[in-house]
């Protein structure tokens, strides 16, 4: 993550994703971190970290306009 943020001069991201790695990494580097909470594609627990949780990808333009 780190690396792909220097190399790229991205000064602010959030970080998208469905796994507690996902939530980790993003917060490891400063990133807001999405939380796509899928049924069926998690266990128990492992977004609870994430800034915010959606449910469907197509609720993510929904976090841009807050």
């Amino acid at each position: 993550m780190r690396q792909l943020l220097d190399k790229h001069g991205i000064a602010n991201a959030w970080m998208v994703g469905d796994r507690s790695s996902d939530v980790e990494a993003g917060h490891a580097n400063g990133l807001f971190v999405v939380g796509c909470d899928y049924a069926g594609f998690r266990k128990e627990g492992e977004l609870d970290q994430a800034d915010v949780r959606i449910a469907d990808f197509r609720d993510l333009p929904t976090l841009l306009e807050a």
